[in-house]
């Protein structure tokens, strides 16, 4: 039968100390890395929401344009321009998203890797 553990005692239910005070460490470090991995995802799905708004409010001043058009020659502008608009704004954006992903996924390695060594540094110590 198990005894109860004194007040003031943990339950180690026969698992050293130690690992236990490692678990902790690593938890504390991951911690801190995955808040700074979902502020930087948080923010890449904030610029591509801003970006479809704008778009979007693109889209829909198109149909006001095209019921301005008084002939075939005007409609066929409006729609070249609104698709030549559209094609700069996406390779624009979809260049920006590509190096900030590209930015993301570097420093969330990078911090990873200085995360492990730091935690590996301390458990030694």
């Amino acid at each position: 039968m198990l005894d109860k553990p004194a007040v003031g005692e943990r339950a180690s239910f026969g698992v050293p100390p130690w690992p236990i005070g490692l678990w902790g460490l690593a938890a504390s470090h991951r911690i801190g890395w995955n808040g700074r991995v979902f502020e930087d995802l948080a923010r890449l799905g904030s610029v591509w929401m801003d970006f479809v708004n704008r778009r979007l409010k693109e889209d829909i001043s198109l149909l006001p344009r095209f019921a301005a058009c008084r002939c075939a020659e005007e409609v066929s502008n409006v729609y070249a321009e609104f698709w030549r608009n559209a094609g700069e704004d996406y390779s624009r954006e979809f260049a920006a998203l590509s190096k900030f992903s590209g930015d993301l996924a570097t420093s969330v390695f990078t911090a990873s890797g200085q995360n492990r060594q730091s935690w590996g540094q301390r458990s030694l110590q």
